[in-house]
């Protein structure tokens, strides 16, 4: 049978040990980025025989401007009539999505 001052270093143990694992876990929540959800409010399809060419340098879910040129196709400018982000398909050769045009919900 465990005597009562051996019995509390025990439950003194796990307390600490809960106490450094509830920090951690806040830790890793505060550090957690946030889950975005966006909504697709423009595509551009690209048509057979088009000469599309996306502007260099664009990443993922990087915020556009209204006005910023994005893309030429056959000699047009293409340019974001949105204040919105920018999505880009992996595989934009070999599928006729150009790109998206998306906003955060």
């Amino acid at each position: 049978m465990i005597d009562i001052v051996r019995r509390r270093e025990i439950i003194g143990t796990w307390e600490l040990y809960l106490g450094v694992v509830i920090e951690r876990v806040d830790l890793l929540k505060k550090n957690a980025p946030s889950q975005k959800i966006f909504e697709i409010i423009y595509r551009h399809e690209i048509e057979k025989g088009d000469d599309f060419r996306m502007e260099p340098g664009f990443k993922n879910f990087e915020k556009i401007q209204k006005g910023q040129l994005l893309a030429t196709s056959n000699v047009r400018e293409i340019k974001s009539e949105w204040d919105a982000y920018l999505f880009v398909p992996i595989h934009q050769s070999q599928c006729n999505d150009g790109f998206f045009i998306i906003e955060e919900q």
